[in-house]
């Protein structure tokens, strides 16, 4: 759908009083950090009614994704990791699986997922959360501060300042 259609519905869905999800995913092929952060400030509207979740892209088997040419042309990286459901049960009988994540693409080298994971998982607490929802919507509506570039500074000042702001860090 384009951006223009999504909106139309939302705003036909809302005066229906109808609750929206939007899912993003982090690490699909030809996506790029600036893409991503677009999309996200896309899904962070005012609006309480809108809710969006983002996935990590993962490779499954006997998808286009997960054949050899796919993931030499697009230059995937990926990792295998535990399923994050099966870490919730702690039934000990339980069976462990594994899910090979992408961490990297040809447009969205290491550093770049990596900066994508974090402001994109910290903007979901804060925003759809609510810990900040309403400080951010006011900084964006007031002085035009994007969402993510607020959570860029965030990020980078606890990053930069670890000792003076320990429990942020």
């Amino acid at each position: 759908m384009k951006q223009g259609d999504v909106n139309k519905m939302r705003k036909l869905f809302h005066s229906k009083g109808i609750v929206t999800y939007t899912d993003l995913i982090v690490g699909l092929p030809e996506e790029t950090l600036e893409s991503f952060l677009g999309g996200l400030e896309m899904v962070m509207t005012p609006d309480l009614n809108d809710h969006w979740v983002i996935h990590l892209c993962n490779i499954l088997e006997n998808s286009e994704m997960s054949e050899p040419e796919y993931l030499s042309r697009y230059r995937i990286e990926t990792r295998t990791c535990a399923v994050t459901m099966t870490l919730r049960i702690h039934d000990t009988d339980s069976v462990k699986e594994n899910e090979i994540i992408v961490i990297a693409t040809s447009t969205l080298p290491r550093p770049d997922w990596e900066r994508a994971y974090d402001v994109g998982y910290l903007c979901a607490a804060l925003h759809n959360f609510r810990l900040a929802f309403f400080v951010m919507n006011l900084l964006k509506a007031r002085f035009g501060i994007d969402h993510t570039a607020f959570i860029s500074f965030f990020l980078d000042t606890v990053r930069e300042q670890p000792v003076r702001r320990p429990v942020l860090h």
